[in-house]
């Protein structure tokens, strides 16, 4: 999982949470210092530092229909300070379901503060859907609304970008439930009749190409081929 860190020191732990959503122990602490390059060695620059906004949960993640969820925590969420622009820009995902259903709309919660307004927020979901694009005019909370075809587990990728070039990145996970394709189904799909011209490149038009070069190469290995032996005269004797 990749999350941008602020100038500073940075201490990290990691939690694994089970299907009713409670977390295991943490991981022990790792701190990792953010320095930048100045102009007498490696020192912290005050520069862009982190300006005070809402805190985030301690656990952003739930679980549709377990006790004490309603599946609209994320649509629901108010922070709990304002944030305001300025500063380093981050991003956060503050409120996602993590155990879905295909075919189902979900709400995913993004903090995104800091920096020059407005944002750009590209969010990559992990398989084959276009990326999601969304504008921000302000430093706050955001809702995005998804929803998933297909099941398995998908790890979903957040790039934000302010008015200035600057830009931040974050990644979270869900869960979709469901019976995941099996690859001789997957196969089969790719093969089938519609297939053929539904895909990006036709398989038609690959076909025919890859035929005609196998008989272009043929051809010229048999005119041309190293290893052709040349061919003998025959003479006759007086």
């Amino acid at each position: 999982m990749t999350v941008d860190l602020p100038l500073g020191q940075n201490v990290l732990t990691a939690l694994n949470f089970d299907n009713v959503n409670q977390p295991g122990p943490a991981t022990p602490a790792v701190t990792i210092t953010l320095i930048q390059r100045g102009g007498d060695g490696d020192v912290v620059l005050p520069v862009a530092p982190l300006i005070p906004g809402p805190s985030l949960p301690t656990n952003p993640s739930f679980i549709p229909g377990k006790p004490a969820t309603t599946g609209k925590e994320c649509y629901t969420y108010t922070p709990d300070a304002a944030s305001v622009p300025g500063g380093k820009l981050l991003v956060a995902v503050v409120c996602i379901p993590r155990i879905i259903e295909k075919n189902t709309d979900y709400t995913l919660g993004v903090i995104v503060r800091g920096g020059t307004p407005p944002y750009a927020l590209n969010i990559d979901w992990g398989n084959d859907s276009p990326d999601a694009l969304v504008s921000i005019s302000q430093s706050g909370y955001t809702k995005i609304n998804f929803r998933y075809a297909s099941a398995g587990p998908f790890n979903i990728t957040l790039n934000a970008a302010d008015a200035q070039g600057d830009a931040a990145q974050v990644e979270t996970a869900v869960q979709v439930n469901g019976e995941v394709k099996p690859i001789i189904t997957a196969i089969g799909e790719a093969l089938s009749p519609s297939a053929w011209f539904s895909s990006p490149v036709p398989l038609y038009a690959v076909a025919v190409i890859v035929t005609l070069a196998f008989w272009d190469g043929d051809l010229f290995d048999r005119r041309f081929g190293a290893g052709r032996a040349p061919q003998k005269r025959s003479q006759r004797r007086a």
